[in-house]
C-alpha cells in the first residue's frame, strides 16, 4: 500500500497495517517524530533522513 502524507500522519493505520503484515510506504511531514532505539527515543524524521536532491 501507498499513501500520501494526511494517511502517513495516522497511526492507527499504521499499526494496523502493520498487525496485518501488509507492506506499505506512507509519506510524513518533516516535523514528525519518529520512534528509534525501540521506541525509547523520539526525532524528527528530517533530522534522520538525508535530503533529496534538487532537480536543476
Amino acid at each position: 500500500m501507498i499513501g500520501d502524507e494526511v494517511y502517513g500522519a495516522d497511526p492507527s493505520l499504521r499499526g494496523d497495517l502493520e498487525q496485518r503484515g501488509i507492506g506499505y510506504v506512507l509519506a510524513v511531514g518533516c516535523d514528525r517524530r519518529a520512534a528509534v532505539n525501540d521506541g525509547r527515543t523520539l526525532i524528527r524524521v528530517d533530522e534522520h533522513t538525508d535530503p533529496i536532491p534538487r532537480r536543476e
